[in-house]
């Protein structure tokens, strides 16, 4: 559905809270707690490889615990240090000692692990680093982008300074969020890559369903959605 509205910040992250608090009271004991699920995530980090191999005791801190708007779940951040860089078991390498700090990202689903990554580099769940994209030369920024999801619904702006924005949602939830507001500013560049050919677009040309990758320019809102200006957008 397209919508000629101006971009409006809404937080309903407490209103999330409430529901999946709500939701688990009235579903028994068996339901998993955030305690739980909490615990969960900790003990998957301990025994991760990487933590198994060279991870510094008692350096463990939690610094966050994002809800999801999945009921039961959650996304806990960790920072803990290890004794030498690298992931997983580095057995027989050599390395050189210096004190490593790393963040770990692990979602809780129903009492099930479904994504953990340290650092935004490598995947704990399949013990590999994370796979970087391939970009056309002639991109305005260059780098990897920050999401690649789904447009789901586009607001135009009656404003010289902005062109409107866009609700992109993503197969799953990173360590930020599963859907973003990204508001897109009159003249950032947006592009359409098909058929190995780059080629400048407008607003205009962005449609319901089609797939976008989003470079921020700034820090993100971490409302729900959460929310960002668009530094750069690619069409794939």
């Amino acid at each position: 559905m397209i919508k000629k509205i101006p971009f409006i910040v809404i937080t309903i992250s407490m209103m999330v809270l409430s529901v999946t608090a709500c939701s688990s009271s009235e579903e028994g004991p068996d339901v998993q707690s955030q305690e739980d699920a909490q615990q969960q995530a900790l003990e998957y980090l301990t025994n991760s490889p990487t933590f198994k191999f060279d991870g510094i005791q008692g350096s463990i801190e939690i610094t966050d615990a994002v809800p999801l708007s999945i009921s039961i779940s959650w996304t806990f951040i960790y920072e803990f240090e290890s004794a030498h860089a690298g992931y997983g078991n580095r057995e027989g390498r050599i390395l050189a000692q210096v004190i490593t700090p790393h963040t770990a990202y692990i979602t809780v689903q129903q009492g099930e692990i479904t994504t953990a990554q340290l650092d935004n580099t490598w995947d704990i769940l399949k013990q590999r680093e994370l796979k970087g994209r391939d970009y056309p030369d002639g991109l305005e920024v260059s780098g990897e982008s920050d999401i690649k999801g789904t447009i789901t619904e586009i607001s135009y702006v009656d404003n010289a300074l902005m062109d409107g924005s866009l609700l992109v949602e993503l197969k799953e939830w990173n360590a930020t969020s599963d859907k973003f507001y990204i508001a897109v500013q009159t003249g950032t560049p947006l592009y359409n890559y098909n058929n190995n050919e780059l080629k400048r677009i407008t607003f205009g040309d962005f449609q319901i369903g089609q797939i976008v990758e989003v470079w921020f320019d700034g820090p993100v809102a971490e409302s729900y959605p959460a929310q960002a200006k668009a530094k750069q957008i690619l069409l794939r």
